[in-house]
């Protein structure tokens, strides 16, 4: 189960961190807010894949720059 995310630059997020819990979870904000940022950000660290197309982003920044670090997950 996923139970936490940390966003440190990325795209639109100088620094969030966002917990889930049990169950169905809503993000909810107005546009341009980040919600989808927060889906790749998951997407990326799980699958190393996100929905942003071909262009050089910030998961490619991030990685080149070592911030971005995928720790350990477990996932139930």
């Amino acid at each position: 189960m996923l139970k936490k995310v940390r966003l440190e630059d990325f795209i639109s997020h100088k620094y969030t961190e966002v917990e889930f819990e049990y169950g169905i979870n809503v993000v909810i904000g107005p546009n341009g807010a980040g919600k989808t940022s927060i889906l790749d950000a998951i997407s990326f660290g799980l699958f190393n894949t996100h929905s942003r197309g071909k262009m050089r982003t910030s998961y490619e920044k991030a990685l080149k720059k070592r911030k971005l670090r995928l720790n350990s997950a477990k996932v139930v």
